[in-house]
């Protein structure tokens, strides 16, 4: 297929296997495998994303084998995806492959990053569903797929989302430090056991309960396990409005705004939340323990306090069960925290809270700069959308 447009200049269709080298991984001999980083690298398809591998090999090799910072490879089984290696000098383990342009002075490497992308998911996608999906080296070199003619064309297009990924990486870095942070902040004060005192003694759990089927025409909204998110983000999603003849029989507990709520099952996935003014006298699962905190101490950080690794460790030594390990309401009650003044806890909840925001607000800038990019890769990468070329390259090398 040709692709003649004034706009955009003139785009033709690639067989791979014209213009790309691949060179196979070689199968090493895994009697020269160790962990203790003797040797080189060894880049098994799990190390593809990452800056080092968890496998070495000390041994002979073939200098075709190396791989070094910023070559491109794809692994060869399961999901077909092309990376940049960004670690150091390496060595290419069977099932992944490096690929180049066979004229690297007439085909942009990293337009070749970007405009594969999309050609690998349709191969992909084009193979019967079996266990596991393996991409040959013929099918490889078959993949067709339209590009610009100019590779002064291709250039430009690559400028582009490489400017978008390096925010991309920005603004996760910045993620990165937020949460070391937030690590740092958290051993200092969750860590260290001061002025301990159990669940029980600084909060009423599980005061409440309550059978909605006694009013069966009144509407409620039902809280269940579903409906907390895991991970300790605190969110409450989608709360069921039932009415009070259609309540599961484990709707029993009350809950009130300031309440916490924490799973019991299997509470190291950490579904655990502050409850609403919107939620206020509404119904919750018996599957969490509701905590109702005695006047001196702060929602928040109890919350914060239950999202600590120490209580994760407590929770763990205290459960039983085998599919469903859980601890029950004694055992809520004996989980161990610090208790400073009410004022410290306040601080203390507010600048996590303002380090979670402050995350929060860059996933989201995150979310906003991936939806750019996959627009533009659609309009750039099939000749949808105009690229001012002499523009782009002269911002490139600024």
């Amino acid at each position: 297929m040709k692709y003649d447009n004034p706009q955009i200049g003139e785009w033709n269709d690639i067989i791979i296997g014209n213009e790309i080298e691949i060179i196979p991984g070689f199968a090493f001999s895994s009697k020269l495998f160790n962990n203790k980083k003797k040797g080189l690298p060894l880049i098994r398809i799990r190390d593809l994303d990452k800056k080092d591998t968890e496998c070495y090999y000390d041994g002979p090799y073939n200098e075709e084998f190396i791989v070094n910072k910023g070559d491109l490879l794809i692994g060869m089984d399961g999901e077909f995806n092309v990376y940049i290696w960004k670690g150091g000098k390496a060595l290419l383990n069977q099932r992944v492959c490096k690929i180049s342009p066979r004229n690297p002075g007439a085909f942009d490497k990293m337009f070749l990053y970007y405009s594969l992308q999309n050609p690998l998911k349709i191969r992909e996608s084009q193979i019967g569903q079996t266990t596991v999906k393996h991409l040959s080296r013929d099918d490889f070199y078959k993949i067709k797929y339209p590009i610009p003619k100019s590779n002064e064309e291709r250039k430009a297009i690559a400028i582009i989302f490489l400017a978008i990924d390096k925010c991309l990486e920005k603004i996760n870095e910045e993620i990165n430090t937020l949460e070391n942070i937030k690590i740092g902040f958290k051993n200092h004060f969750f860590k260290e056991k001061i002025n301990q005192h159990s669940l029980g003694n600084v909060s009423y759990i599980n005061e409440n309960l309550i059978d909605p089927r006694k009013s069966p025409n009144t509407p409620f909204t039902y809280v269940d396990i579903e409906s907390v998110k895991n991970g300790g983000s605190g969110e409450i999603v989608n709360p069921k409005i039932l009415l009070g003849k259609t309540a599961p029989s484990r709707a029993r507990r009350l809950i009130k705004s300031n309440d916490l709520i924490m799973s019991t099952v299997r509470p190291y996935l950490k579904a655990i939340a502050i409850i609403p003014e919107k939620l206020d006298n509404q119904v919750c699962s018996t599957g969490f323990g509701v905590i109702t905190p005695h006047e001196d101490m702060d929602s928040s950080y109890i919350f914060y306090s239950l999202l600590s690794e120490d209580v994760m460790l407590q929770c763990k030594k205290m459960m039983s069960g085998g599919q469903y390990p859980a601890i029950n309401e004694s055992q809520l009650k004996k989980i161990l925290i610090n208790k400073p003044s009410k004022d410290i806890q306040i601080k203390i909840s507010t600048i996590l809270f303002n380090l979670n925001k402050k995350q929060l607000i860059k996933k989201e800038k995150i979310l906003r700069f991936e939806r750019i990019k996959k627009g533009l890769m659609n309009d750039l990468l099939t000749g949808k959308r105009r690229v001012n070329v002499e523009n782009v390259l002269k911002i490139g090398k600024s």
